[in-house]
């Protein structure tokens, strides 16, 4: 998996004892547990994220990208501390674009910085990739998480309604 990362996002990896995975299914358990805790920690913040997730995200869409191999796990001891999905899949984008969509991603609770060597990852790899931009969507009311993008370098485009919500949508140029 190391040769499709560029040296800075090697370096994060080696410096925080992390190993970057394809997701497999015997792991799917331990995947879903991260998502149900961070989403007890964003109601008891009162951040309004993930409301119904498995609504929006029923299990299948995960078992899906494991299958396609869209799906990765950052591993610390044996442990997964973070996952995301990295695919071609554009929804809700209305364009086709020669870019990355960065869907699902999620930490456990008390990682610090493991949100930014994601993004970097994901980045590293869309170079690798020859793709031209890195997109992902977050709730429009989710000011913090906002404004962690634009620290990231994701411009803003627009706002959007998909499903329930309204989302930003936000890109990287490589």
């Amino acid at each position: 998996m190391n040769s499709i990362l560029d040296e800075n996002s090697k370096s994060q990896l080696k410096e925080n004892n992390l190993i970057l995975t394809l997701a497999n299914k015997d792991e799917l358990n331990e995947i879903i547990q991260l998502y149900k805790e961070r989403m007890i920690w964003f109601e008891k913040q009162k951040i309004n994220q993930w409301k119904d997730y498995f609504n929006a995200n029923p299990i299948e869409k995960f078992i899906s990208a494991i299958a396609n191999q869209t799906y990765y796990v950052l591993k610390q001891k044996d442990q997964i501390v973070g996952a995301f999905e990295l695919s071609t899949n554009n929804v809700p984008w209305d364009d086709e674009i020669n870019a990355l969509y960065i869907h699902r991603l999620v930490t456990k609770l008390g990682t610090h910085n493991l949100g930014k060597i994601i993004i970097d990852i994901c980045k590293s790899i869309a170079l690798q990739q020859q793709m031209d931009k890195i997109r992902l969507i977050c709730r429009m009311d989710n000011k913090r998480l906002n404004q962690i993008y634009d620290s990231y370098g994701f411009k803003f485009i627009t706002n959007k309604k998909h499903g329930l919500y309204l989302y930003s949508l936000r890109e990287y140029c490589i």
